[in-house]
């Protein structure tokens, strides 16, 4: 949260033409579409996180993220279908390079090595972190996102440096800007090799 992936990516495919997918607006959607996920959710969170068939993203966040035990129940429930859905769009007929931004992609390495070229993380101290964070429109409090932050890093440690590309994101915007696209060339020769 707040390292600044979704902006890198965004920078990335511009560079290079490949498809962006979002993992967290594809988790979203499926949250907000299925039944059968939206019934797991008021089973096991309760009736208030479902309103009007939606699921009402600020009452269950304020429940997962203030327990790793009920976050982890959360993406017990949320993340089976939702990495047959990323599988699906990445392996579907288009034939187009794919980038994949979703903040817990450490958590599913073992499972999704094999259907990517490179992984990207981007790292960031927490106070940055917290302070991009809060400048968002309709933020929680300070405190409110440094617990958020603690708590999913508690899922999963860093990824080892040896497989990943690290990007430090401590700069200005365009420092990020000039990161992307000192690697576009990279992905795009991994493009060419596939």
């Amino acid at each position: 949260m707040g390292s600044g992936k979704t902006t890198f990516s965004t920078f990335l495919a511009g560079y290079t033409g490949f498809q962006l997918i979002n993992g967290d607006l594809v988790a979203k959607d499926l949250m907000n579409t299925l039944p059968t996920i939206q019934d797991s959710l008021i089973r096991v969170f309760g009736l208030q996180v479902v309103t009007d068939g939606m699921v009402d993203s600020t009452v269950l966040g304020s429940i997962v993220f203030s327990d790793r035990e009920k976050l982890e129940q959360l993406n017990a429930i949320v993340h089976p279908v939702l990495l047959d859905t990323l599988r699906n769009m990445i392996f579907s007929d288009s034939g187009s390079a794919v980038l994949i931004d979703a903040a817990l992609l450490p958590l599913w390495e073992t499972e999704i090595r094999s259907w990517f070229n490179a992984f990207v993380w981007i790292d960031a101290p927490v106070e940055q972190r917290c302070e991009r964070i809060s400048r968002k429109v309709g933020a929680a409090d300070l405190a409110t996102i440094r617990n958020r932050i603690a708590l999913q890093e508690q899922l999963f440690a860093a990824p080892s440096p040896d497989e990943w590309i690290y990007i430090a994101n401590k700069g200005k915007l365009s420092d990020l800007q000039d990161s992307a696209a000192r690697f576009a060339g990279k992905f795009l020769h991994l493009k060419e090799n596939l």
